[in-house]
């Protein structure tokens, strides 16, 4: 039998400023100037976090749970949606039994070992079934529940690409997705629906690139993964600076936001973003806690400050933190508001991206362009009845955020259509 390939080496660590070391300055939205930002955060060679509990079901999904992104809701699927995706993954495992190769301990030692790495550092009693190939030039899972037909695919090229490191991350990024979002999504039945499945899909993906940075240890493998899958550059030409990354995303909300989530892979969020949001994770006290060491930035602080990030780049005022329905009826109102402000108001377009959310704001107000004010009133009408009709706190919440609008863009809530629509909703179900 031939001796196998020699065990991957790991690129040189990312340079900052040309030189091995801590920036000289603090990065952009470092919390405390004296945190150190660039420790080195990967375990020692063959060492796991001390006190591991035994892997098991339950520890695996309590783990990735603790870090699950505060705007990655969970969703229960009905007994029916469950039949449906089950169905969907047989099909798929069918498929990749007969194209793809599955990964074993005999024909693909070393990812077999990485994939049993992954389960220990997850605390994952029972691993998934993986196979080399797939549709994709990627990684992909597909899953029922966790331990319930679980399916992971990555690419050749991919695995041949990156590092030992960098795979350790994609193969737990889809562990991740297979412990906090089995299924698939549905069909949206409106607009808003869509905009919305396309924001919760990129708050799942900073859930799950935690994950991934827990499944290898190492940040700057991370970092170097993200940046190849998404421009495939060659690794030659490639030699990433973070601190130079992470200076983009403050320049770009003002030109990006209009076509960010019109981009191709619309589902995930841009890559500035997402390095920023796993540099951040990495300092907490939650990751240096799981490292065995002490300290770090509050877990909870930092949800905080990546919350307002991600809602002011897509989700805004009235994003994911609320029910569909009631962010559907806020906007729809919000909209209705603005088709009333004079002219081409620069300042009450800026407003309504910050309540609604830049992607959404460009996608409402392209409907208002094409359906016209008759159309959005009509939409507005139901949605402020769904909210009613099942939650009249909300109601309230609604008017009071709409009544900040209006004051923002110089207007009086109870002088506009979506004051009357408000007060002609709440006599109708007073009436009831």
């Amino acid at each position: 039998m031939p001796d196998l390939p020699p065990k991957r080496k790991t690129h040189d660590p990312i340079e900052w400023d040309g030189k091995s070391s801590a920036p000289s300055s603090p990065l952009p939205g470092q919390l405390d100037g004296t945190h150190k930002v660039h420790e080195p955060i990967d375990a020692p060679a063959g060492a796991e976090p001390p006190l591991t509990p035994r892997p098991s079901r339950r520890a695996f999904l309590d783990l990735c749970e603790s870090i699950r992104f505060r705007l990655d809701v969970a969703r229960p699927l009905e007994p029916l949606q469950r039949k449906e995706i089950r169905r969907a993954v047989e099909a798929e495992r069918s498929r990749l039994l007969g194209k793809a190769l599955r990964v074993d301990e005999v024909t693909t030692p070393e990812v077999a070992d990485m994939v049993s790495r992954c389960c220990q550092r997850l605390r994952r009693a029972v691993a998934p079934e993986v196979f080399i190939g797939g549709p994709h030039d990627n990684a992909f899972s597909a899953s029922v529940a966790p331990d319930d037909l679980q399916l992971i695919a990555v690419s050749g090229s991919l695995l041949d690409a990156l590092t030992e490191t960098e795979i350790l991350c994609v193969i737990g990024h889809e562990m991740g997705h297979q412990a906090l979002h089995s299924g698939a999504s549905m069909d949206a039945e409106s607009e808003f629906e869509a905009v919305s499945q396309r924001l919760a899909s990129q708050a799942r993906e900073i859930s799950a690139d935690r994950v991934g940075l827990l499944a290898c240890l190492d940040l700057e493998s991370v970092a170097t993964g993200l940046v190849w899958i998404t421009t495939r550059l060659p690794r030659r030409m490639l030699r990433p600076r973070l601190d130079r990354m992470l200076s983009q995303i403050d320049e770009i909300p003002a030109r990006f936001n209009a076509w960010q989530l019109r981009d191709e892979d619309q589902d995930h969020p841009f890559l500035q973003f997402r390095l920023w949001a796993i540099w951040k994770f990495a300092q907490t006290d939650v990751f240096q806690a799981h490292l065995g060491k002490t300290g770090g930035v509050s877990f909870s602080e930092t949800e905080s400050e990546i919350t307002r990030r991600f809602e002011t780049l897509g989700g805004g005022q009235f994003g994911l933190s609320q029910r569909r329905h009631v962010s559907e009826a806020a906007i729809w109102l919000a909209t209705l508001i603005l088709s009333e402000v004079p002219g081409d108001s620069a300042n009450a377009r800026r407003a309504f991206k910050a309540f609604a959310g830049a992607g959404q704001a460009d996608d409402f107000l392209e409907l208002f362009e094409r359906c016209g004010a008759e159309e959005i009133r009509s939409r507005a009408v139901s949605a402020t009845q769904s909210v009613l009709s099942s939650d009249l706190a909300k109601f309230e919440t609604i008017e009071r955020r709409l009544d900040a609008f209006c004051l923002e863009i110089g207007l009086n809530l109870k002088g506009t259509e979506a004051w009357v629509v408000l007060s002609e909703s709440r006599s109708e179900f007073t009436d009831r």
